[in-house]
């Protein structure tokens, strides 16, 4: 679990990534720029050409076609970012867990053919 120095750190990279003319003009959407390009070492604008936050997203919040040497991999990412170090103690929020694993089941059943009523 996370300290307050974890805590403070994480949020001082975030306001860093703060771009208010080009609409990453609150915390929640720094984030998961910040996430996608350090998880990943991909540069930020990759990163941010990866979100696909909004509210159709079905729980995915960013997307990354990783096919740098050969890799061929997909990554999906959730996130969730608080404002304050007391809300890091809240537990993550179980309707987003389905509905990514919904968007899952729904993916992968038109890859093998099998078509859901979306």
């Amino acid at each position: 679990m996370a300290n307050m120095l974890d805590w403070n750190t994480l949020d001082h990279k975030v306001k860093a990534y703060l771009d208010h003319e080009n609409g990453i003009d609150i915390p929640q959407k720094a984030f998961p720029i910040l996430m996608v390009a350090s998880i990943l070492g991909v540069s930020d604008e990759e990163a941010e050409d990866a979100i696909t936050d909004g509210g159709m997203d079905r729980g995915c919040d960013a997307v990354f076609v990783d096919d740098r040497e050969g890799r061929n991999s997909i990554h999906v990412f959730q996130f969730k970012y608080v404002t304050t170090f007391e809300n890091t103690k809240n537990n993550f929020p179980g309707g987003e867990i389905d509905k990514l694993v919904s968007f899952f089941d729904d993916v992968l059943g038109k890859i093998t053919g099998v078509m859901f009523d979306i």
